[in-house]
């Protein structure tokens, strides 16, 4: 098992939580349309890294 692998699953837990959040925030999407943007942005650089690490792990 490689070192990335625990940070992984971490990763992975974190993008799913937020992915839970986004999908409540799309019920007031007009009003922090920024903020999504922002938080958009920030998941797809972490779902790139997890992807890295789980492209080495397997």
């Amino acid at each position: 098992m490689k070192p990335g692998f625990g940070s992984g699953i971490i990763m992975g837990a974190m993008i799913g939580a937020a992915f839970s959040i986004i999908a409540e925030e799309n019920f007031r999407m007009d009003r922090s349309w920024r903020a999504m943007r922002r938080t958009g942005r920030n998941i797809g650089r972490c779902a790139g890294r997890a992807f890295m690490a789980m492209r080495h792990m397997i």
